[in-house]
């Protein structure tokens, strides 16, 4: 008779690593009494071993009830929060427990958050716009009890099921919509962490510039994300922006920046929308309240949130492309 292959132990991680099974779990636990070279040591072998620790060996287990971690990269980006809260709703009416998990765009932060979950038995992952974690998402998706949905991020092996908007012509349009309405001097600003996403949306914007015989390469802006906020950001880069010249027309990556660059041009004595047109992107709710009101892309926040629900749930198969709207506000209306 075969016999059946013993799961990784926290003993198999520590002689891997060449440390004690003390060391392992302060690891684990993010421990600030490990020094940085060893944790490396550490981390790499959970990661070879595909070890995932049981803190709840004592505790029933979950069996094959579904029990969701959603991962995000900001939760202080509004678009992020709204799909988060909506996925929490639909899973507060079935009673399925959910646990989020914020990155900041750091890789190994993610790992390790994901291994807690892993921990507790959570068997259904939901990434909602993060970027160079494959080798995270190939680990789960070898065990097959474990379901994976992304949000704001394309599988480009298409193998995991995903939902996202058209970014690439949803700014197209937006960036035509500039031209055409007049604008001669138009910048782009987006943000220094770019995401394939967001690639995406810059692609779109760049290559309607460039139709319509507009494009300047130097208006093509990055924001510096060290400013404690999106907005902040947004309201700093207006310096740059008036260094290379006068803009008639602004198109931002988010509706947080656009709302900075409308307080800063206000600083700076330009109106909007007689001196410059601007547009954000993804109608967040304080963009319909700014004044004057914020032009935006619009993406089905509840939609994607419950397409995810409803993949994870076995009700839906496959992910889609989902239809955006370019929503013309105060800001970017020509007087």
């Amino acid at each position: 008779m075969k016999r059946k292959r013993q799961s990784v132990t926290v003993k198999d991680v520590a002689k891997m690593a060449g440390v004690a099974t003390s060391t392992v779990s302060l690891v684990l636990n993010d421990s600030p009494k490990v020094r940085p070279d060893t944790k490396e040591k550490v981390l790499e072998a959970v990661k070879k071993l595909n070890y995932v620790p049981n803190n709840f060996a004592a505790v029933l287990r979950q069996g094959d009830s579904l029990s969701i971690g959603i991962i995000v990269p900001d939760m202080y980006n509004p678009f992020y929060w709204e799909i988060v809260k909506g996925l929490q709703e639909q899973c507060n009416e079935c009673s399925i427990p959910v646990y989020v998990m914020e990155t900041k765009y750091d890789v190994s932060t993610e790992f390790k958050q994901i291994q807690r979950c892993r921990s507790i038995r959570v068997n259904a992952f939901v990434f909602i716009g993060t970027e160079n974690d494959s080798e995270i998402v190939t680990s789960l998706s070898k065990d097959s009890s474990n379901k994976i949905v992304f949000i704001d991020k394309i599988d480009p092996e298409n193998k995991i099921p995903y939902i996202v908007i058209d970014n690439y012509k949803s700014n197209y349009e937006a960036a035509e919509y500039l031209a055409k309405s007049g604008c001669k001097n138009i910048f782009y600003v987006t943000q220094s962490i770019l995401t394939s996403i967001l690639i995406q949306r810059e692609k779109g914007a760049v290559d309607a510039l460039k139709n319509c015989g507009l494009y300047k390469e130097e208006n093509i802006i990055q924001v510096d994300d060290i400013y404690s906020g999106k907005m902040q950001s947004g309201y700093k880069i207006v310096d740059l922006i008036l260094e290379k010249g006068i803009p008639d027309g602004i198109l931002a990556s988010s509706d947080q920046l656009a709302l900075g660059i409308l307080r800063g041009l206000y600083d700076h004595n330009l109106r909007i929308p007689e001196d410059v047109l601007l547009i954000g992107f993804d109608n967040i709710d304080s963009s319909k309240y700014s004044i004057p009101s914020l032009t935006t892309i619009s993406q089905p926040r509840e939609e994607m949130g419950k397409l995810a629900f409803a993949i994870l749930t076995g009700k839906e198969d496959k992910g889609r492309v989902l239809t955006h709207e370019f929503i013309i506000r105060e800001s970017a209306i020509k007087i």
